[in-house]
């Protein structure tokens, strides 16, 4: 199980992590609870749209690209 995933040098505890391979690209989903402390630091993070990512429960290290952000 995946527990924690680092954007850039942020390190995000999950509470959902699903992984797919298409056309030989990694898709990542992830979900996460965020509090209001943390709440603009994560929002400017995650608009910024582009990261180093690293998994490393999977031991997987990436860029990627954020797609669609949710509340």
């Amino acid at each position: 199980m995946v527990n924690e995933i680092i954007l850039d040098k942020t390190a995000i505890k999950l509470d959902e992590y699903k992984e797919d391979i298409d056309n030989g690209l990694i898709n990542v989903s992830i979900v996460f609870q965020v509090t209001s402390e943390d709440y603009h630091d994560i929002a400017t993070l995650l608009y910024k749209g582009t990261f180093d990512v690293k998994v490393p429960d999977r031991n997987l290290t990436f860029k990627e690209v954020v797609q669609k952000v949710t509340k």
